[in-house]
């Protein structure tokens, strides 16, 4: 016996030493910070940004400004990629502000008197409040230019804001609405302005802003003034004159304030770039024809004032749904045009050898199928499984030649 436990302790040592071998140790990092020296504010900032892995300096980007992010630029980076990963939302950089003095460049200044008890008590207690303009000049004049300096973005810039960030946002969506295509603002406190919003919101109403703008907010479950002045925020939002304004209000009932950030982020993401999407539905399948996409996203090109290309996963959908009602012929003229527009893909290829398949043209499908192999070799895919389905296509095509 004791001969059998000196084994097994012998056996145990040498696998420790196997497996508790460090073979390579790495840092994982998410992104960079940079310390921005502003002369509008007097004082340095930091700044963590954040690129996709696959980042290419010669594509274009959304970018997506997080205010506080020293407490949200991790979880953030997280959501973005999940979201990017399944296609709900464009590929984007996430360009973080750690905050320095939050209700000196959050809260807006009050105009005359206090109007309530808090405004009172936040111009007591904190009397460097109220300096938006220049948060917003310094955004504007310093940390957008060096930004756009650096990376190729789209003119789509999101902000996300929390609390007094989300007042921040209220405030900018109602005074300089351009400043931001996407505004996604979590539990800002509405009782902030209480009257003076109901103001803001009329002259906005009235005035000559490019109101293209997609809101969204969030109030969690905190109840009190958060609640009625939200309803107060959304009722002002139903009276805007412009129709331009794409805005939805969640009230999360279940969430706390301390809780509320992360699902609010992840379905304010999903929400804002919901129209980047064209929705299948049956009827597409039986009467749509690639030309109802290419106007829809003609469309939104124009809105946003970019092109939005038509996602490749739209096209395949589209001929999927076309297959199976029979429109091999509309389906093929759709697989065509996502070949056209990305040449270079051989997910785009590959479509088409499908389409080639449900065409009974055998010989069109094996030339497809190749094409997207080689492009796959010559992009060196480092996915196995990649070569094995298109080498099992080749495979399935030259058997049908065959027959």
């Amino acid at each position: 016996m004791r001969f059998i436990i000196l084994l097994l302790l012998m056996l145990l040592a040498a696998l420790g030493k196997v497996y508790g071998q460090t073979l390579e140790q790495q840092a994982i990092t998410i992104g960079s910070k940079i310390t921005f020296a502003s002369k509008v504010l007097s004082e340095n900032r930091e700044v963590m940004v954040y690129t996709p892995n696959d980042y290419d300096p010669k594509k274009q980007y959304q970018v997506l400004y997080l205010l506080d992010a020293e407490f949200f630029f991790t979880q953030t980076v997280g959501i973005v990629e999940s979201l990017v990963n399944t296609g709900k939302i464009p590929a984007t950089i996430v360009v973080g502000l750690k905050t320095t003095v939050r209700t000196r460049d959050y809260l807006p200044p009050v105009n005359g008197e206090a109007q309530s008890d808090r405004q009172r008590w936040i111009k007591e207690k904190f009397p460097q409040f109220g300096k938006t303009a220049d948060f917003t000049a310094f955004l504007t004049q310093e940390l957008f230019p060096f930004i756009e300096s650096q990376y190729l973005l789209k003119p789509n810039r999101t902000l996300v804001g929390y609390s007094n960030g989300g007042i921040y946002g209220l405030h900018t969506f109602l005074n300089k609405p351009e400043i931001f295509t996407n505004y996604l603002l979590v539990s800002p406190p509405g009782w902030w302005g209480e009257e003076e919003l109901d103001q803001q919101f009329k002259a906005l109403s009235n005035s000559a802003h490019d109101l293209r703008r997609n809101l969204y907010i969030s109030i969690a479950g905190e109840g009190g003034d958060f609640y009625t002045n939200g309803m107060r925020v959304a009722s002002n939002l139903k009276a805007l004159r412009s129709k331009e304004v794409n805005w939805q209000f969640s009230l999360k009932e279940l969430e706390t304030h301390q809780t509320t950030f992360y699902p609010s982020l992840y379905e304010g993401l999903t929400k804002l770039f919901n129209d980047f999407y064209f929705e299948l539905n049956e009827e597409a399948g039986k009467y749509a024809h690639i030309s109802d996409i290419e106007d829809y996203y003609l469309k939104l090109s124009k809105r946003y004032e970019f092109d939005v290309l038509v996602p490749e996963s739209i096209y395949r959908a589209l001929a999927d749904a076309q297959i199976s009602h029979k429109r091999v012929d509309a389906a093929l003229a759709t697989l065509n045009a996502l070949v056209t527009r990305y040449p270079d893909s051989s997910y785009a290829h590959a479509s088409l050898g499908h389409g080639y398949l449900e065409n009974k043209a055998y010989n069109k499908a094996l030339k497809s199928f190749n094409h997207a192999l080689q492009l796959a070799k010559a992009q060196q895919v480092d996915d196995p499984s990649v070569y094995d389905y298109f080498e099992s296509m080749i495979a399935q095509a030259k058997s049908k030649i065959m027959q």
